[in-house]
């Protein structure tokens, strides 16, 4: 009798704890809850906590997350003001603010939301974007290009109970073969801006070594000028100084002429001269007093 009493009870705690966790719901702290009740929702749960309820099939929570969600929109081929085309993609956050509404619209499925969210923003991007030319996409308006794509994207966006927290560009360029094109255009022009700067520094480097040879030669012409000056001066004076010695002591200066032409011309070790012993060039060397022509 007592063990099938123990059984009994055992079976009914068994029972109880299995209904008492079909009974019960948590919600965390990044989820929201919905308690459903055949399908209808009966009760939003958005603070973390322990909540009780009916057992399945009688109600049921489904979970939402509580957190800032990120949503990359695919890379978008948008036409600029000034028709040039350019490629933008972006980053938007958002979180789910109107549980029953985010669950009447995709039934609380996150993925299901993204894609319900990402042609609008999509469609923001190209209207707002499309209306500027690209450069104010670059850097110039770009903050306030984000706000009006914001504000254009949420009311639709809150529709599904959904707050769009913000929306930033990530990245701005050129399709790849315009951004091809264009670095081929900018290589082209660097390359004739540099034959232009070496022909003209060619031509500058002949013109200073035509004008540095046309000064050689007039400073080589001036340099001579003055050579054949100073020259014509040194002789000048060299005559007149000899004259002057000449007029002093004529002796004298026949025999400086002579002993300068001995030195002169005896210079060599090899040297010799076939001459008369009486020849007038050596008159010196018989009588060293003698300043006139011998007598022939």
């Amino acid at each position: 009798m007592n063990q099938a009493r123990l059984i009994g009870v055992t079976i009914a705690l068994g029972v109880a704890v299995f209904l008492g966790t079909r009974c019960v719901y948590i919600v965390r702290e990044a989820q929201q809850a919905l308690l459903l009740q055949f399908g209808e929702i009966r009760k939003v749960d958005q603070k973390p906590g322990l909540f009780l309820k009916f057992p399945e099939p009688f109600q049921n929570v489904v979970y939402i997350e509580n957190r800032l969600i990120p949503l990359q929109t695919p890379e978008l081929e948008i036409t600029d003001s000034l028709q040039r085309r350019f490629v933008v993609d972006a980053v938007a956050r958002w979180r789910v603010t109107d549980t029953k509404r985010f669950y009447q619209a995709v039934g609380g499925n996150i993925p299901a939301a993204g894609a319900r969210i990402e042609p609008i923003l999509s469609a923001s991007i190209r209207r707002i974007i499309g209306q500027r030319p690209f450069n104010e996409v670059l850097a110039e308006r770009r903050a306030e290009i984000m706000k009006e794509i914001e504000d254009q994207a949420i009311p639709q966006i809150r529709a599904l109970g959904i707050e769009l927290v913000d929306v930033r560009i990530r990245r701005a360029d050129q399709p790849d073969e315009i951004s091809s094109r264009t670095y081929e255009r900018m290589r082209s022009d660097r390359q004739r801006e540099a034959t232009d700067l070496r022909a003209r520094g060619q031509e500058e480097a002949r013109r200073i070594k035509s004008e540095a040879e046309n000064q050689a030669v007039v400073l080589r012409a001036d340099a001579q000028r003055q050579s054949e000056i100073r020259r014509g001066e040194g002789e000048s004076l060299r005559n007149k100084t000899f004259a002057d010695a000449f007029s002093k002591d004529p002796d004298f200066f026949v025999f400086y002429r002579s002993m300068r032409a001995y030195e002169t011309s005896l210079q060599g070790k090899d040297t010799s001269y076939v001459l008369s012993p009486r020849s007038d060039f050596f008159r010196f060397f018989e009588n060293p007093g003698l300043s006139e022509k011998p007598a022939n």
